[in-house]
């Protein structure tokens, strides 16, 4: 089973940090973090999209984060986990939802090397990216719903 492709899982958890306002760092690492399982091919549950790739690995790492950083910078990761995971599961491979059951789930939306679903998932999280640091946009959604889309300061990193 071959990834989503990398750039598209960065810069969709990327845009994510942007428009949740999440600390943009650790959300990129989680964003990229399951694909780490593509160095340990050696058999289940070792294997591309195997235990890394489940909602079981994702709450380990969160509980061990939560016990050793803070919380924002926990959830960042976690969040840019869940979307890496997303993604995952749109493609006809999925992932092991139910892990450690060997069963994969997909929503068998688009394949993983498609060109127009990752350059879609690019020009989006690239757009998302450029609305949410530019200040126009930033002041008309202030004006218009109130909203402050600056990100605060200690999310920023």
């Amino acid at each position: 089973m071959i990834p989503m492709l990398g750039p598209t899982h960065l810069l969709f958890a990327l845009a994510l940090a942007y428009i949740l306002r999440l600390p943009r760092i650790p959300m990129a690492i989680g964003g990229i973090i399951p694909d780490l399982d593509l160095l340990l091919q050696y058999g289940f549950p070792f294997v591309h999209r195997g235990i890394i790739h489940t909602p079981f690995f994702l709450t380990v790492c969160v509980v061990f984060l939560y016990l050793v950083v803070d919380n924002s910078t926990t959830f960042a990761f976690g969040a840019g986990f869940l979307s890496h995971l997303l993604l995952d599961i749109i493609t006809p491979s999925g992932i092991p939802l139910l892990y450690p059951l060997p069963v994969y789930y997909t929503l068998n939306l688009a394949v993983y090397n498609n060109i127009f679903a990752n350059m879609g998932i690019i020009a989006f999280s690239l757009a998302a990216i450029l609305l949410y640091r530019s200040e126009g946009f930033q002041g008309w959604a202030h004006r218009a719903f109130s909203v402050n889309l600056e990100a605060p300061k200690e999310a920023r990193g």
